[in-house]
């Protein structure tokens, strides 16, 4: 956890500077995995926290997954998210952080319109997706490597990065589910290294990045948009 907060700090910043401008009501956070982006709603002074994992991941069935939902003071759900089983409009802050990337192309649409249902009107949508043009991706294709993973379930009956997405296509995506969009920010990780892997000079530059006028090549997408 220390490692994740450390290096992926930017991104959770960002989800917190969003989330206190949503009004006061109960809170979703879809794909919760080990809870960052939970912990950064709670610094955002959200109480009421619903988070939905899949239930074919074996991390539900882990007593440590188990500890820290009961840590975070979450209500989990195990539940597909492009199909959940809640009521309409029943949230005034909805956060999806690091799971459009998963969610396979042709659900998409399908799984923003559950983002759009459960969201209250005039509530608050905050999404987090890795950056398709980020610098990382481009020089794994310039070792003619891809940055995207094949297409076959890696945890449980979920994937890893099927589809990545550019600002503007995020942008076309919510206007798409009827949100309105307040900002797309560009950020990236601290370049301290993450919990997978040690400091490099890629992940230094993709942190200078944006504080030299070039975000397109950050590591992440962040938006906040309003349910219309």
């Amino acid at each position: 956890m220390a490692a994740v907060l450390r290096h992926d700090g930017p991104r959770l910043a960002a989800i917190a500077r969003l989330a206190v401008r949503a009004s006061e009501g109960p809170t979703l956070d879809l794909g919760i995995g080990y809870g960052y982006s939970s912990a950064a709603l709670r610094v955002a002074g959200r109480k009421w926290i619903v988070g939905v994992e899949h239930p074919s991941r074996d991390l539900v069935r882990s007593p440590v997954w188990r500890r820290l939902v009961a840590e975070l003071g979450l209500s989990p759900l195990l539940a597909d998210v492009c199909s959940l089983p809640l009521r309409d409009a029943s949230f005034s802050l909805v956060c999806a952080a690091e799971i459009l990337e998963h969610v396979p192309p042709h659900r998409c649409q399908a799984f923003l319109r559950e983002c759009r249902r459960v969201c209250a009107a005039g509530g608050l949508f905050v999404v987090t997706t890795p950056n398709f043009t980020r610098l990382a991706n481009r020089l794994a294709l310039l070792r003619g490597k891809s940055p995207l993973d094949l297409p076959v379930p890696r945890f449980g009956d979920t994937f890893g990065h099927l589809r990545e997405y550019t600002e503007a296509e995020l942008r076309a995506l919510l206007e798409s589910a009827r949100f309105e969009v307040l900002q797309v920010a560009c950020v990236s990780g601290h370049p301290a290294g993450s919990a997978f892997s040690p400091p490099s000079w890629v992940s230094a530059l993709e942190w200078l990045l944006p504080h030299i006028g070039m975000a397109r090549m950050a590591k992440h997408l962040v938006a906040g948009a309003v349910a219309g």
